[in-house]
């Protein structure tokens, strides 16, 4: 789904919010790079907004939700990748130190 959304002002006094679904019972309003502008005639909000339909905010949501689990399982394969790798370097540093302490051992039997 694309998500069109054209540039706003606005005069709210409180920043307004990012998911807008109370203000219409019909429209959805998305809204991004959400920025208060204050000049000598006063302050207004300038904003990025784009308007969705409730089914196109349905769809909306269930492509967001899925972006959202395939993110996640990403994430989730990159962590248990960094868990391996640090597991087989675990592993190579506990060789090595059977290999210093038997080495360590055979110096003390030669010794004494």
């Amino acid at each position: 789904m694309i998500i069109n959304y054209k540039h706003c002002e606005g005069t709210q006094e409180v920043v307004p919010i990012s998911l807008d679904t109370i203000s219409s019972k019909s429209v959805v309003y998305l809204r991004k790079n959400i920025n208060r502008i204050t000049s000598t005639d006063g302050s207004h909000w300038e904003y990025d907004e784009a308007q969705l339909t409730l089914p196109e905010f349905e769809e909306y949501k269930k492509e967001a939700a899925a972006q959202l689990v395939s993110k996640i399982n990403d994430d989730n394969i990159a962590l248990m990748e960094a868990i391996v790798e640090n597991y087989e370097q675990f592993m190579e540093v506990q060789e090595n130190i059977l290999i210093l302490m038997s080495a360590i051992a055979d110096i003390y039997d030669k010794i004494g």
